[in-house]
């Protein structure tokens, strides 16, 4: 995947948990249906964000936004960004004092 298609991915998702916020769907009490929400289930954002557990179906049908799994699942993207970042910084070190060493 791209870093573009990821970024897309990524607003999709930040946007479906805002529109969730917005319209109130934020616990199980508070749990909506999806068409009184105008939200697309079949939707690529819709089916991450539910495998992730971040939005669920509560006992009485409706779905809604788990702030804490939104929140770990934000946590785990900059950890690994971080990660990435980290790795890409060591490699280039690397590989700048391996061709330093060499002249």
């Amino acid at each position: 995947m791209g870093a573009a298609a990821a970024a897309v991915i990524v607003r999709k998702e930040k946007e479906l948990v805002a529109h969730l916020r917005e319209v109130g769907a934020t616990s199980a009490e508070t749990a909506r249906s999806l068409s009184s929400m105008q939200v697309n289930q079949e939707s690529f954002a819709f089916r991450r964000l539910q495998q992730r557990a971040v939005v669920r179906q509560a006992s009485s049908g409706g779905w809604y936004l788990d702030e804490l799994s939104w929140e770990a699942v934000r946590a785990m993207r900059r950890r690994m960004a971080m990660l990435l970042i980290t790795v890409v910084v060591v490699g280039g070190l690397m590989a700048y004092f391996a061709t330093a060493a060499s002249r």
